[in-house]
């Protein structure tokens, strides 16, 4: 599940411990010394991870604390210390650097998108997002004003939706 605050769909066992080794482990927020148990993951050596369940565990309690130090923007303790201060803000106005087109992108992994999009913004910022018909449209508007930004215009455009939010 922490690969969905990435943005990522793995399609396969495979690309999850592929995917969870590029963004976890050489991103810096495992420790690199689990870096072999994925490896072994990625290749499904079972017969060799049973050899080392200590080590299993231990990744899945760094899995935990890890998770534990989510924000409410999906940025984990690390990431935010490491952050620069002063984050550019987007202009107040939408304009085409603040147009994101989530249109081919299925719930929940649009509305992560959509959440890390405005946890880099100011408030008051605005950002457009292209969604699909059906689902998105659905939960997406509703995820966004739970989460306390306003979504300032919903409208229809030929087959999918553009919606305006400002971040509160």
């Amino acid at each position: 599940m922490l690969l969905v605050t990435r943005g990522i769909e793995a399609p396969s066992d495979h690309a999850v411990f592929a995917s969870f080794g590029k963004h976890f482990i050489e991103a810096g927020l495992i420790d690199t010394s689990f870096k072999p148990l994925v490896d072994l993951a990625q290749q499904r050596d079972t017969a060799a991870l049973r050899e080392k369940s200590c080590e299993v565990l231990a990744l899945a309690d760094a899995v935990k604390a890890l998770y534990a130090g989510m924000d409410n923007s999906l940025r984990f303790a690390a990431e935010v210390a490491r952050q620069p201060a002063a984050v550019p803000s987007a202009a107040a106005a939408v304009d085409a650097g603040s147009v994101r087109d989530y249109r081919s992108v299925g719930c929940p992994t649009n509305f992560v998108k959509i959440k890390l999009d405005l946890a880099q913004l100011k408030t008051g910022d605005r950002l457009k997002v292209l969604l699909g018909d059906g689902s998105p449209i659905q939960n997406v508007p509703r995820s966004v004003a739970s989460e306390g930004h306003k979504v300032l215009s919903q409208e229809k455009v030929g087959d999918h939706w553009a919606i305006v939010i400002e971040k509160g």
